[in-house]
C-alpha cells in the first residue's frame, strides 16, 4: 500500500537564494568551523530590532542538525563563547516574537510578512473553488507513532492526518512553527493548494493551524519521553541558556503539553543494552543510531563499519586537520582519574578495534557538569586523552583538546598504527555519532581543514554516562 504524500520542511538549499546577507554569513560560520565569537560578532552588527527578527525568522526556518533549527544552533555557539550574550540574545529574540527552541520548527514561506500590505481582494480561483472542508486543519485524526515513517536512527516527526473526504496526508511536525505569523491574514487569503487538494495557508502555526498546533505539541511531549536520541538533541543547546531566560522558549508561553502514549512495539530506537565491558575487543557495541556495525564473528582483529556508515568525500585542499567548537575552560582532572585495568596488545592485536573498550573514568573523577554540556564534555577530554595514551604507548598523538584548539581530538602523528589517523571524543548518543559523521563529511574529508592524505580513518571514542570510554567506530573515508 502506498503512502500518504509528505509535506517536509524546506531544505537549505530552498533558502540560501533568498535570504538576507547577514543569515548566509551566520549560515557558512555554522556549516564551516563554527565560532561563537565570528557568530556573536555577525549578531551585533544587526542594529535595529526589524533585521535582528529578519535574521532571526530566517534562520529559524533553515533546518539544521543536530540542533533543528540553524538560530538554536547559533545560540549554542555563542552560548560556548559568552554565556550571557547567548541569554540576552536569546531574550531578545523572543520578545520580537520568535518561539525560540530546539523543536521551533520553521516557516515554509516568508513571502507576504507586512500586515499592512494589501491582501488580494478575491482567493486564487483554484482556491476559490474547494470547499473548506479541504482546509488542511480540517482534519478527522490525527496520529503520530515514533515508528512511522521514521528515517534510520531517528523517531518519526511524521502525523499522519485523515480527513473526511477519507484522503490522508502526512506532515513533519516541524513545518508547524512555533513563532507566531506575523501576517496571518495575509497568510490565510493567499492559501495555496497543496497535495491531496489541501488548503494550505503560507504558514502554519498557531494562528493560521491551531489543532495542527496542538497535535505537534503532543508529538513533542512523546518524542521528550519516549525517544532517547530526542532528548539528547534537544538538551545539547538547553545547557547552560533557556534555563537563564526569565519568560520560557514561546513567546506565548508554553507550548501544550499531552500525557505520553505508550510506546509502540517498533520504536527506531533500539531498547538499551549492558554497556561494553573493560578487556572486550571487537564486542557487538550498545545500540547507537539505529545503526547496524557488523561484528568479527572471531572476536578478534578489524571490524568494517556498514556501508551506511562509509564516506566518499571529494579531494583535500590543505594539511590543516578538522575542527571542534571551543569549549568553556573547565578543571583539567589528575592522572589517577584515566584507568585502562587491562595489559596492551601486540602484534596484529594493536590496531584498535570497533566496540574495544579503551578504559574507564571513576565516578568520583566524573564531571559534576550537566551531561551534554559543553563543560562536561570539556572536562571528559583530558582523562580521554590519557586513556588513549595508555593504550597505545607506540603511538604519537596531538591532541587539540581545550578552549581555543581546533582540529580533531586525536591525530596520529608517528609510530605504531593504532588503526585510525584522527579520533574524535563524543557523547555516546545517535546525536554524537550525528555530529561525528557531519564533521567527517563537511570538514575532515574536504575543505581548508581537510586530513592530509587519502583514504583515510576517523574513529569516534565514545564516552558513556559510567565512563565507560571506547571506540564507537571508525570510518574508512575514500576518494
Amino acid at each position: 500500500m502506498a503512502l500518504p504524500p509528505l509535506i517536509e520542511p524546506l531544505p537549505k538549499s530552498h533558502w540560501l537564494p533568498i535570504i538576507t546577507a547577514v543569515a548566509k554569513q551566520t549560515v557558512a560560520e555554522l556549516d564551516d568551523r563554527p565560532s561563537g565569537k565570528v557568530l556573536l560578532r555577525q549578531y551585533r552588527k544587526l542594529k535595529t530590532d526589524a533585521e535582528v527578527y529578519r535574521w532571526a525568522l530566517e534562520l529559524q526556518c533553515i533546518p539544521h542538525s543536530p540542533y533543528g533549527n540553524y538560530l538554536w544552533a547559533c545560540l549554542v555557539q555563542i552560548k560556548n563563547h559568552d554565556p550571557q550574550a547567548a541569554v540576552d540574545a536569546a531574550n531578545r529574540v523572543i520578545k520580537l516574537g520568535i518561539g525560540l527552541s530546539p523543536v521551533s520548527g520553521g516557516f515554509q514561506s516568508l513571502a507576504h510578512i507586512d500586515p499592512m500590505e494589501p491582501v488580494p481582494p478575491t482567493p486564487d480561483p483554484s482556491v476559490a473553488k474547494l470547499p473548506m472542508g479541504n482546509f488542511i486543519d480540517a482534519f478527522v485524526s490525527a496520529r503520530y507513532d515514533i515508528s512511522y515513517r521514521y528515517r534510520p536512527g531517528r523517531s518519526s516527526t511524521v502525523l499522519h492526518l485523515t480527513y473526511q473526504d477519507r484522503s490522508e496526508l502526512d506532515l513533519d511536525i516541524f513545518t508547524i512553527c512555533d513563532s507566531p505569523d506575523p501576517a496571518p491574514m495575509q497568510s490565510m487569503l493567499r492559501a495555496v493548494v497543496g497535495p491531496n487538494q489541501r488548503l494550505m495557508p503560507l504558514r502554519l502555526g498557531a494562528d493560521t493551524t491551531p489543532r495542527l498546533y496542538k497535535e505537534k505539541h503532543k508529538a513533542v511531549a512523546v518524542l521528550y519521553k519516549d525517544a532517547e536520541d530526542f532528548e539528547a538533541f534537544v538538551s545539547i543547546g538547553l545547557a547552560g541558556v533557556m534555563s537563564n531566560l526569565p519568560i520560557g522558549y514561546l513567546p506565548g508561553g508554553k507550548p501544550p503539553v499531552a500525557e505520553s502514549r505508550p510506546r509502540t512495539t517498533t520504536p527506531s530506537i533500539p531498547e538499551t543494552v549492558p554497556p561494553p565491558r573493560a578487556g572486550d575487543r571487537g564486542a557487538p557495541r550498545p545500540p547507537l543510531n539505529g545503526a547496524t556495525r557488523a561484528t568479527d564473528s572471531t572476536g578478534t582483529g578489524r571490524l568494517t563499519p556498514a556501508n551506511d556508515n562509509m564516506v566518499t568525500p571529494g579531494p583535500p585542499k590543505s594539511t590543516s586537520p578538522g575542527s571542534k567548537s571551543s569549549a568553556p575552560p573547565t578543571a583539567k582532572p589528575t592522572r589517577s582519574a584515566a584507568n585502562t585495568n587491562q595489559s596492551v596488545p601486540s602484534g596484529a592485536g594493536y590496531p584498535v578495534a570497533d566496540g574495544e573498550v579503551l578504559g574507564m573514568i571513576p565516578g568520583d573523577q566524573m564531571p559534576t557538569s550537566p551531561p551534554m554540556s559543553a563543560p562536561y564534555g570539556a572536562a571528559m577530554e583530558p582523562p580521554m586523552a590519557i586513556i588513549v595514551r595508555q593504550r597505545f604507548p607506540r603511538s604519537q598523538f596531538r591532541f587539540n583538546t581545550g578552549r581555543g584548539n581546533t582540529g580533531a581530538d586525536v591525530v596520529w602523528t608517528g609510530g605504531e598504527d593504532p588503526g585510525f589517523n584522527i579520533g574524535d571524543f563524543k557523547p555516546d548518543t545517535p546525536s554524537g555519532f550525528a555530529k561525528f559523521r557531519a564533521q567527517v563529511r563537511r570538514i575532515w574529508s574536504g575543505g581548508p581543514r581537510a586530513v592530509p592524505g587519502k583514504p583515510f580513518r576517523a574513529a569516534m571514542i565514545g564516552y558513556r554516562p559510567d565512563g565507560t570510554v571506547y571506540v564507537v567506530t571508525v570510518l574508512k573515508v575514500t576518494p
